[in-house]
C-alpha cells in the first residue's frame, strides 16, 4: 500500500492477476504534479492538461544558475518523470493584487486498495515579494499570515531557494515527537518535499532564464524571489480517520507520503514503513512497552490486559510479525507482546515470518503432522483405542477444513487431553519462533527485555499464553 491506510478502500481486484496488477502514484507525487502545473500557469499563464513531475529520490546540489547568487537545487538521482493528469487549473487576481494559481490532481492509486485512491490533491502557489528592508523573520511573518488567508493551516516548511510550503485543509500536523517531522510541521514527508521543491524550483528557473523573459523579469527577481505553495486535501480529515495517523499523532488530515513517485499494488514496504513509524513514536514518548496486534480486534482484547498503557503503545503489524518483531527489538523495548489468533499463530509456529492467509495449506498439513505423533504416543484415556480412532477421525476432519478456524472448532470438540496437547504444542512453538527472530542477527546484543504471547479464542478468551525474560 501507499499506505496511509488501516482500512483498505473498496475497489475490486479480485479478477485481475497479480502479474498485471496497475501501478498507481503517492500523494507525493500527486502534490507534486498539482504544484508544477499550478507553477506554469502562475508564470506562464497557460492550464496543462498533464504535467511530467519528477520524482524521487533526490540530492541536493549547488549550482550557480544565476551568477549573481548561489543556488541550491534538488537533483532526481536519474531521471524518470511521471506525467500526471490535472483535473483542474484555476488562476485569480486577489483583491491586494497577488496573482495567484491552483491546479488539482485526482489520486491514482492503481490497483492498490488504498483510502487515498481518488483523493482530490490541490496546490495553491504564489510568488510573494519580500521586503529588502525587513528582517527574514519580519518577511516570513507576512508570508504566513497571506498563506493563512488563502487556506493554510500549519506554519511553514522553509525549502531551499526561497520556497515556503504550508499544509492547507485536509493535510495533517504532526502532534507528537518519533516521526520523520518535527513537531507542529505538515505531514508532508522528507521525499514529497524535495519532490515538490524539485518541481517548483524547475518551473520558475526556466521562466527566469528563458530569453523572452529575461528583458522583463530578470531585473525582479531577487525581489520576486519567494514562491509560496500550500498543499489541501478535500475530505482530508475523513480520509485520515481510516488511517494510522490518529495513532502516529498527526491530527487535521492524512499524510503526504511516498519514497519513490509511485505506488506497488498490495506493497509490503509501505506497511512495514509505517510499522517502524509508529513504533519510533511509541518510543520518543518514553514508552518501555509495545504490544503488536495483528488487528482491530485483537488490539481491542489485549489494551484490557494493558489498560495503563498509551495508545501508541499498541499497533497493528497484520501480517508482518517477523519484520515488527525485529524492529521492535532493535529499538530497544524492554517489553515486547504479540497479541493475535489460531491462524497467525498457526503460521508464525511454522516459522513464516509473514502470515498472510495464501499458506492455508502448510498450516493444516502442520496440524495432521503433529496429530498423528500424537495417536503414537500414550494418550490419557480409559479408552486409548476408542480415543485413537477419534483422533484419526479427527486428522480427516482438519485435512478437510478450509481454515484454521474451522480446525480448532474441530480440536476443541474432541479429546479434552489431545486438544490441550497439540494447543500448547502449536503456542510454545510460535513462541520459540518469535523469540529466534527477536534475538535474530541484528539484535544479538540487545538490551534483556521481556517477550510475551498471547492468542486469543474467538470469543475473547485467552487460548494460549507464554512469557519469558530474556538475559544478555
Amino acid at each position: 500500500m501507499e499506505k496511509n491506510s488501516t482500512q483498505p478502500a473498496k475497489k475490486d481486484t479480485t479478477k485481475k492477476n497479480k502479474k498485471n496488477l496497475k501501478e498507481g502514484f503517492t500523494t507525493g507525487t500527486a502534490s507534486s504534479a498539482a504544484a508544477g502545473a499550478a507553477a506554469w500557469a502562475l508564470f506562464y499563464h497557460k492550464q496543462l492538461k498533464e504535467y511530467p513531475t519528477l520524482v524521487p529520490p533526490f540530492t541536493l546540489k549547488k549550482e550557480e544558475v544565476f551568477k549573481e547568487q548561489n543556488h541550491f537545487v534538488y537533483i532526481p538521482a536519474n531521471e524518470k518523470r511521471l506525467t500526471i493528469p490535472i483535473h483542474k487549473v484555476h488562476c485569480e487576481n486577489l483583491e491586494d493584487g497577488t496573482f495567484i494559481a491552483s491546479a488539482t490532481v485526482v489520486k491514482d492509486g492503481g490497483d492498490d486498495p488504498d483510502v487515498t485512491h481518488n483523493a482530490k490533491i490541490e496546490a495553491k502557489v504564489f510568488l510573494f515579494e519580500l521586503d529588502l528592508k525587513a528582517t527574514p523573520a519580519e518577511n516570513l511573518d507576512k508570508i504566513q499570515q497571506k498563506a493563512e488567508k488563502n487556506g493554510a493551516k500549519s506554519r511553514p516548511i522553509c525549502l531551499e531557494n526561497n520556497i515556503f510550503l504550508f499544509a492547507g485543509t485536509g493535510v495533517g500536523i504532526a502532534s507528537l515527537p518519533g516521526l520523520p517531522i518535527e513537531v507542529g510541521e505538515p505531514a508532508i514527508n522528507p521525499d514529497p518535499r524535495m519532490q515538490i521543491a524539485a518541481t517548483l524550483s524547475e518551473v520558475r528557473d526556466s521562466f527566469f532564464t528563458n530569453d523572452k523573459a529575461q528583458d522583463n523579469q530578470r531585473e525582479h527577481q531577487e525581489a520576486f524571489s519567494s514562491l509560496v505553495a500550500i498543499i489541501s486535501v478535500e475530505n482530508g480529515e475523513q480520509i485520515a480517520t481510516k488511517t494510522l495517523n490518529p495513532k502516529l499523532g498527526i491530527v487535521g488530515g492524512i499524510s503526504i507520503l511516498g519514497t519513490r513517485g509511485t505506488v506497488k499494488p498490495f506493497s509490503h514496504e509501505a506497511w512495514e514503513h509505517s510499522i517502524i513509524q509508529a513504533l519510533k513514536v511509541n518510543k520518543a514518548l518514553g514508552a518501555e512497552t509495545v504490544v503488536l496486534c495483528t488487528g482491530r480486534r485483537s488490539e481491542e482484547l489485549i489494551q484490557k490486559k494493558y489498560p495503563e498503557l498509551i495508545p501508541q503503545a499498541f499497533i497493528q503489524a497484520a501480517d508482518y510479525v517477523g519484520s515488527a518483531l525485529k524492529e521492535s527489538a532493535s529499538q530497544g523495548f524492554k517489553k515486547i507482546v504479540w497479541a493475535c489468533f489460531w491462524g497467525k499463530l498457526v503460521k508464525l509456529a511454522q516459522g513464516f515470518e509473514n502470515t498472510h492467509a495464501h499458506r492455508n495449506n502448510l498450516e493444516l498439513n502442520f496440524l495432521t503432522d503433529k496429530l498423528s505423533s500424537i495417536i503414537k504416543e500414550p494418550i490419557n484415556s480409559p479408552d486409548e483405542m476408542a480415543c485413537k480412532q477419534d483422533l484419526k477421525i479427527l486428522e480427516q476432519k482438519i485435512k478437510t477444513a478450509n481454515t484454521a478456524r474451522e480446525a480448532l472448532v474441530y480440536i476443541k470438540e474432541s479429546n479434552q487431553d489431545i486438544a490441550k496437547r497439540l494447543i500448547e504444542f502449536v503456542g510454545s512453538s510460535a513462541f520459540n519462533h518469535a523469540s529466534k527472530i527477536i534475538f535474530s542477527e541484528k539484535n544479538k546484543n540487545n538490551l534483556a527485555l521481556n517477550f510475551e504471547l498471547i492468542c486469543f479464542d474467538f470469543d475473547g478468551t485467552v487460548l494460549f499464553q507464554q512469557e519469558k525474560s530474556f538475559m544478555n
